[in-house]
């Protein structure tokens, strides 16, 4: 009888695995729908049959918007930097090491662009991109691609990710067939000990086809919306019974942006309540901590800070039920929740010293780049230090980095108008050798290239309002606020960051003449435009106007830019990639032509003629000196608490008063609410950063700026820090 209960057992347990097995078979057989299933791609060990109750926990470790940090070292700089992946893999083994399960490793895209790396970029010595064999080296399992990867066109991205060895995920960029692109899959399937399958699928934000729709034209491809094109996915592989756990790795915020379907976490989740976690990318944001979990409309959502500045960590548990894997619980605290999400930074790790060995070879070679001479620079920064911590003066006043770029702008293009930002809170260079690698600082976005478009005045005058509704006070992420930025009688700082709009997006302006009242609503802000020989500015006219293609195709071309009204004639793209040819690199390689060819001795100057100022309130400089102290000393944070590592709020006049009462300073009395300063035109040169001719800088700052440099003078140290990249 013993006996027969073996052999009945054997019998059982035999039948099973021959059950499972025809299961994996049916999985992979192909289902005819758009993205046809195939086989898992992946799998772990395949350990017993797994028995009703059972549960089983494996971690998902992923990475995002590294932008080029393959080690740890800034090559714009050549400064160490406090992340990139020498201490992402700190992290990582310490992570992989201490999990007693399966450990799942992904990046979910931005790998191939920033840091100053565009060097590597159809590079025949490093084929493949450094960010790629570090991703090698600690054996991640798959990528996704962000929106920065379409920057140099479909060949440098698949040279870029050549000799990857993991899987490379991205579904709904397709060709008009519905094929994906070269040497890219739809999506993953891990399986795991007990057979746990998990599907990992990968897309991109759409919005690919604003900042980069040519590079996608010419390789015959469009992108798709993700909310969709999860959604057949998740659907074929049920049909097949080929996966019990669902993860979205897409390139992408939790919430939309311009209004574009499916460009958003939220908008995905909706579509696919059958996803258990979502991994974010591309606001540089760390959201979903372990003590501030995200639930968007039933998942989670967890999203990592740029340039290997942390690691998300997300830990799932399934059950084993009625047949088959569930995640039961997939919302609610930490500890409760049977999808636990969570973000480690990576600051204060030591560096791998198997990593920075592996990328020794890149990194030699991406510091002799970077050290590459070019020209210098003489008489001061081209951005002024900041008067109060935490603020940066190339978003608060005229400077000559910005006008260095527009008269690159407009040299090469012809342009009668121009406009640019200072594309990054960091953005400067200091007095000495102009470098590669301090080109890289002045201009952050190495895949920038030039465009030209036909504008009216009218139409340029809306893109001018368009920025400068970056200054305002804000409460409810990405809600603008829309009315004055500043109140004289009760302001004391300028707030930046209004609605969550990057510092990247707010442009000056060259060509004209004209000033900013902060003290207006927007849309009323930009006043006194002049030509730059005085005439009054024609709003009726056409212009030729110089931009950079991200410019162009996300905001100036583009009908939800939210620069235009419903129905408003949108401006003509003139030119494309305008003398790309020159150098291969975009704007960065035409701002260090213009230093070659139109900059006498390649010698730069921070002297310029200011053609813009604000108007309408003056800052109490004893006020001001008193706040940049207080800041400094941490009494006072300028942080915007709706988004504190990039946005800064109006402080109050009241609360430097109150501490100056308490330190026992003497506090001035209360102003009345100021005028507006007179609307004096605003003189332009017609070369901006001159080439040097000994002298200092003579760019003069408009009143309060001069009495807060004035009072910041007594000896209270500037301190610089981060604002939105």
């Amino acid at each position: 009888m013993r006996r027969l209960k073996k052999v009945g057992v054997v019998l059982i347990a035999a039948f099973m695995m021959v059950l499972s097995v025809s299961t994996v078979a049916r999985a992979a057989d192909p289902v005819e729908t758009d993205s046809p299933i195939s086989a898992p791609l992946a799998s772990d060990t395949s350990a017993g049959v797994p028995q009703e109750g059972d549960t089983q926990t494996f971690q998902i470790l992923f990475t995002s918007d590294t932008h080029g940090a393959f080690r740890d070292t800034s090559y714009s700089t050549t400064a160490p930097i406090p992340g990139g992946m020498s201490r992402v893999a700190t992290v990582v083994k310490q992570l992989r090491d201490s999990f007693d399960g399966t450990t799942i490793l992904l990046d979910n895209g931005d790998t191939i662009q920033g840091n100053g790396t565009s060097f590597f970029i159809n590079n025949s010595t490093f084929p493949t991109y450094p960010t790629v064999e570090a991703f090698n080296v600690l054996g991640y399992d798959a990528v996704g691609v962000g929106n920065h990867e379409f920057n140099f066109g479909i060949p440098a991205l698949r040279q870029a990710f050549s000799g990857f060895q993991g899987e490379l995920l991205c579904d709904n960029v397709q060709d008009a067939s519905g094929n994906l692109m070269e040497g890219f899959k739809p999506y993953m399937i891990k399986e795991l000990p007990n057979g746990l399958r998990v599907a990992i699928i990968g897309m991109v934000t759409p919005n690919i086809m604003n900042w980069d729709g040519a590079n996608l034209a010419a390789a015959g491809l469009t992108a798709l919306n993700p909310a969709d094109e999860t959604a057949k996915i998740i659907a074929q592989l049920k049909a097949a019974d080929a996966a019990d756990v669902y993860v979205a790795l897409n390139h992408m915020g939790d919430t939309r942006e311009y209004s574009t379907p499916g460009s958003g976490a939220a908008d995905v989740i909706s579509a696919n309540p059958d996803l258990d976690v979502f991994l974010g990318a591309h606001f540089h944001t760390i959201t979903g901590a372990k003590d501030k979990q995200v639930d968007l409309g039933g998942v989670k959502f967890v999203e990592n800070r740029d340039a290997g500045r942390s690691v998300g960590q997300v830990l799932i548990t399934a059950t084993y039920e009625n047949g088959h894997w569930d995640v039961k619980n997939k919302t609610g605290s930490y500890d409760s929740s049977d999808v636990k999400t969570d973000v480690h930074s990576t600051a204060d790790q030591a560096v791998d010293a198997q990593m920075n060995a592996a990328m020794e070879p890149a990194h030699t070679a991406a510091l002799a780049n970077a050290n590459t001479v070019v020209g210098q620079l003489v008489g001061g920064p081209l951005v002024p230090e900041p008067q109060v911590p935490g603020e940066y003066q190339g978003y608060l006043q005229d400077t000559a980095l910005v006008h260095l770029i527009n008269d690159v702008m407009m040299h090469y293009t012809g342009a009668e108008l121009s406009g640019t930002a200072a594309l990054d809170a960091h953005a400067n260079a200091q007095p000495g050798k102009l470098t590669r690698g301090s080109i890289a600082s002045i201009y952050k976005f190495d895949n920038n290239t030039l465009y030209t478009l036909k504008m009216t005045g009218a139409q340029f005058k809306k893109w001018m309002e368009w920025s400068y509704s970056y200054f305002g006070d804000y409460t409810d992420k990405g809600v603008k606020n829309m009315g004055p930025a500043v109140d004289p009688a009760t302001d004391i700082s300028i707030p930046v960051g209004n609605g969550g709009m990057a510092g990247y997006n707010q442009d000056n302006f060259a060509g004209l003449n004209y000033e900013v009242d902060l003290t207006k609503p927007v849309g009323e802000r930009v006043v006194n435009m002049t030509n730059s020989d005085g005439t009054p500015f024609d709003l009726t006219r056409t212009y030729t106007v110089a931009a950079n293609n991200y410019r162009a195709g996300t905001h100036l071309t583009n009908p939800n830019s939210g620069i235009w009204a419903p129905g408003d004639e949108l401006p003509t793209i003139l030119a494309r990639d305008v003398a790309s040819d020159l150098t291969g690199e975009g704007m960065m390689g035409l701002i260090i032509d213009y230093l070659s060819t139109q900059v006498p001795n390649q010698t730069l100057t921070n002297e310029f003629t200011p053609n813009w100022r604000f108007v309408g309130f003056e800052f109490d400089p004893a006020l001001r000196a008193a706040l940049a102290q207080y800041v400094a000393e941490g009494k006072i944070s300028t942080a915007n608490p709706v988004n504190p590592s990039y946005d800064r709020r109006a402080v109050k006049i009241a609360e430097v008063r109150a501490l100056m009462g308490e330190t026992g300073q003497p506090t001035p009395s209360a102003p009345a609410t100021p005028t507006a300063t007179p609307s004096a035109a605003v003189p332009e040169s017609s070369t901006g950063p001159k080439a040097s001719t000994g002298g200092s800088a003579t760019a003069p700052m408009s009143g309060w700026w001069c009495l807060a440099a004035l009072g910041l003078g007594v000896g209270l140290a500037a301190i610089r820090r981060r604002n939105r990249v």
